[in-house]
C-alpha cells in the first residue's frame, strides 16, 4: 500500500489530486496537509512513501519547504502547482533543489489525461527512489519496513475513538467526518448494515473525510490518523495489543456488527484512553457497551433526538446513564477533536522549520 501526502491549501485541489492518485492506484492511501508546518507533523507520524507538494503555500513557500525536506528525508517529492515555471532553466533549479518532477495542475477537462499520466509516472517512480540514501551493502527489506512502520504508528497510539451507529448512521457520518483533523487518534466505527454495503460505505466516507478510511481487518494494528469500518458479517473487537479481532455472528445475534461487543472490548483494555459516541439508530445496541466504557473511565456521548433519524440507541444510552454528554450531529466533530487533544502523543525531534 502506497501512502501519499498531498500538501496543498486548496481543498478542491486536494480532492482532485487524491482522485487522480486513486484512479492510478486504488490501494493508495492519501493524507493531507494545508501548510508546511502541518505537513511536517503528518510526515513525522505517518512516514509517507511519496509527497505531492504545491509551490504556493501559506506560512512557507513550497520551494523553500522542498529544500528542508531534502535535507531531512529521502522521501521522493513531486511539485504539483497551478503556476509551474515554463523556462527549462527554472525547472532545472527545482530539480536540483530536490524535486523528482514538476507537474502542472490541469487547466481544463481536456488537460486531465496529461495530468493523470504525470501523476501515474510519479507513483510508478516511487518504488525506485524511496531507497535513495540506503547503504549499498544494505538490501531493502519491504517486509521489515512495513512491520517497523506499523510498530511505530501503533506505539504512538494512546487513545481510540469509537463510534456506533445504525439507521441514519451513514448520512450522519458524512456530516461528521469532514470536520475532523488528519492527526486524529484511530477511529473505529461499527455501523449496522449488510456486508455488500461495507465497500460502498467506505468509498463514500473516504471521499468526504480528510482521514483515510479502510476496513477493520483481523490482525490489523490500530494506527493514528486512520478510520476503520467494521465488517458487517461478523463482530469486530479490539485486542489488548491494539489489533482487530473478528468473531462469528451467532444465529440469535440481533445486530451485526455489534456496537456493544466493540465498546466492551475497548473497556477491557487498561491504560487506554477511549472516547466513544453512540449515534442515531433503532434498538438499543451500544447502550450497555457505552455504559461499560464510562464505568471504565472513558468519556462518552450520544447523539441528541433532534438530529437523530431514529432516537432509539442514543435514547437507551441516556436512560441508563451511559453518557457524559448529549450532542447534535453538528457538534460531534468538534467534540471528538477536543477529546483527541487529551491523548498523549510521542513527538519526534525535528529541525525547526523557522531555521530553514
Amino acid at each position: 500500500m502506497t501512502c501519499v501526502l498531498i500538501v496543498d491549501d486548496n481543498r478542491v485541489d486536494q480532492l482532485l489530486i487524491e482522485r487522480t492518485v486513486r484512479e492510478t492506484n486504488a490501494d493508495a492511501v492519501c493524507l493531507f496537509a494545508s501548510d508546511p508546518f502541518e505537513a511536517r507533523e503528518v510526515i513525522a507520524e505517518h512516514h509517507p512513501d511519496l509527497i505531492l507538494l504545491d509551490l504556493h503555500l501559506p506560512k512557507m513557500a513550497g520551494d523553500r519547504f522542498l529544500k528542508y525536506l531534502k535535507r531531512s528525508l529521502t522521501t521522493p517529492v513531486h511539485l504539483v502547482s497551478s503556476s509551474v515555471p515554463t523556462a527549462e532553466a527554472d525547472i532545472e533549479l527545482l530539480r536540483q533543489a530536490g524535486a523528482e518532477s514538476v507537474i502542472a495542475k490541469p487547466t481544463s477537462l481536456s488537460d486531465a489525461p496529461r495530468f493523470a499520466k504525470q501523476i501515474a509516472n510519479a507513483l510508478a517512480s516511487e518504488s525506485v527512489v524511496t531507497d535513495v540514501g540506503r547503504p549499498d551493502n544494505e538490501a531493502p527489506s519491504p517486509a521489515r519496513s512495513v512491520a517497523e512502520t506499523a510498530s511505530t504508528q501503533q506505539g504512538n497510539v494512546r487513545g481510540v475513538i469509537a463510534i456506533g451507529a445504525s439507521t441514519g448512521g451513514p448520512e450522519t457520518l458524512q456530516q461528521i467526518l469532514p470536520g475532523l483533523r488528519t492527526d486524529m487518534p484511530p477511529i473505529v466505527i461499527a455501523q449496522h448494515l449488510s456486508q455488500r454495503f461495507v465497500g460502498p460505505l467506505i468509498k463514500t466516507l473516504h471521499r468526504c473525510s480528510p482521514v483515510p478510511v479502510q476496513r477493520a481487518l483481523p490482525g490489523t494494528s490500530l494506527c493514528q490518523g486512520q478510520i476503520y469500518i467494521a465488517e458487517a458479517d461478523s463482530h469486530t473487537l479490539v485486542r489488548r495489543d491494539l489489533t482487530f479481532e473478528q468473531v462469528p455472528k451467532q444465529p440469535d445475534d440481533r445486530f451485526s456488527p455489534s456496537v456493544d461487543k466493540l465498546f466492551t472490548s475497548l473497556a477491557e483494555i487498561p491504560s487506554l484512553s477511549v472516547f466513544a459516541v453512540l449515534l442515531t439508530g433503532m434498538g438499543d445496541d451500544g447502550a450497555q457497551g457505552l455504559k461499560r466504557l464510562r464505568e471504565s473511565g472513558a468519556v462518552t456521548a450520544a447523539q441528541d433526538e433532534a438530529s437523530s433519524v431514529v432516537f432509539g440507541m442514543p435514547r437507551r444510552a441516556v436512560e441508563i446513564g451511559a453518557t457524559d454528554q448529549v450532542l447534535s450531529s453538528g457538534e460531534v466533530a468538534s467534540w471528538l477533536i477536543g477529546r483527541s487533544w487529551q491523548v498523549g502523543r510521542i513527538h519526534q525531534s525535528q529541525t525547526p522549520l523557522e531555521a530553514v
